[in-house]
């Protein structure tokens, strides 16, 4: 049996052309990037390369980049690194966990965080926004979009709120790339946070953009690598891996927002043929949520039997992040979106690929359309 993967959102299958990329730096090339011999300084051009086609993709400066282990530790970096001793931070209630931990952290050692609600289609309330402002802020963090039900907050309106308000702005971007054009709008200082897994390419390595101006205190001591920002030796593969999928990014990302429109259309349609009262949560409106996300409910139906009877029929969907399962809790999006418990914990999520075959969602609609049927309460 051929499975289905439909949690695309939690990580992407490695590109090919990613892998090749990659090959000759996991053997026969060996240098070290801060070695000054021949093996270091073609090392050093590689990560240089990849840092190119990263900032290209953002349409920024390749100096700006910082690479890193992850998205985990982008946010991380930006938030720890921005904020002051006892400094004053808003996050909204719907940031990846990596944000919103990081934020408590934060709150533990003496900053103040105000935690930003959303309304029903998981928009941040900017009104809420503006009020924490006028007391004053110094940084926001407000993801481009969720990772949950793709809703796309409206980055280039709060930038422009920040800005007004002096407030740096970091923006957790991991969800964008290849589903909806790439524009960082000028919000004064700011950093945004990228994931190789998340477009094709490696686990393992993400990137942090911080803007010229913005001062990010370096969280790793050690050496002075990624100039002074991120301490510890280059994942040079990693790297090489991320570079090259942000290249098929720039390249293929009109044809990958098309395609995923289409799947998005072709499942929907399908499930909803067999499951015509299936409830998606999050935004209506096409343009303002990102393509192949898909957070659904059926009345009715626990999501966790419906996600263990998929698997068992060859299908992979999520009943949320994937980086805060192993215990069926009911998403802190939804919960903050207005949604109650027991519809909370009947949701799953579908995440779809740009490269997913529509013969094959029409099977994933079947076979979640059967175990739903006989789980139904």
């Amino acid at each position: 049996m051929q499975r289905i993967f439909l949690d695309h959102n939690a990580t992407t299958p490695l590109d090919p052309r990613v892998l090749d990329a990659m090959q000759p730096h996991l053997g026969v090339e060996p240098g070290n990037p801060s070695s000054l011999h021949t093996e270091g300084r073609a090392a050093r051009r590689a990560v240089e390369d990849a840092r190119e086609h990263v900032a290209a993709m953002l349409g920024k400066d390749a100096r700006e980049v910082v690479f890193t282990s992850g998205a985990t530790e982008a946010n991380n970096l930006a938030l720890a690194g921005m904020v002051p001793l006892n400094g004053r931070l808003a996050v909204s209630c719907v940031e990846h966990p990596s944000v919103l931990s990081c934020a408590e952290g934060l709150e533990s050692a003496g900053a103040q965080v105000v935690r930003l609600p959303v309304d029903r289609d998981g928009l941040v309330r900017v009104a809420e926004l503006d009020a924490a402002l006028e007391v004053g802020v110094d940084v926001v963090a407000i993801m481009a979009a969720n990772n949950e039900v793709g809703t796309l907050q409206p980055w280039a309106d709060i930038a422009s709120r920040c800005r007004a308000g002096g407030a740096a702005l970091h923006v957790d971007a991991v969800q964008l790339p290849g589903k909806a054009p790439i524009t960082i709008h000028d919000s004064g200082k700011g950093t945004v946070s990228l994931s190789a897994h998340k477009i094709g390419g490696p686990k393992g390595v993400g990137a942090l953009w911080i803007r010229t101006d913005t001062r990010v205190r370096a969280q790793l001591a050690g050496g002075g690598q990624e100039r002074q920002r991120r301490a510890g030796t280059e994942n040079v593969a990693g790297i090489v891996g991320m570079g090259a999928a942000c290249r098929l990014v720039v390249e293929e990302s009109a044809a990958r927002i098309s395609a995923l429109r289409s799947a998005e259309e072709t499942f929907l349609a399908s499930l909803r043929a067999r499951v015509p009262d299936v409830v998606r949560h999050g935004p209506g409106a096409a343009d303002a949520r990102i393509p192949g996300t898909l957070n659904l409910r059926i009345p009715g139906v626990a999501g966790e039997p419906l996600l263990l009877g998929c698997d068992l029929g060859g299908v992979s969907l999520s009943l949320g992040s994937a980086c805060s399962s192993g215990a069926v809790e009911p998403s802190h999006v939804l919960l903050a979106m207005g949604i109650n418990k027991v519809e909370n914990l009947e949701s799953f999520r579908v995440s779809l690929g740009w490269d997913t075959d529509h013969d094959a969602l029409r099977a994933a609609a079947a076979v979640i359309a059967d175990v739903a049927g006989r789980n139904r309460k």
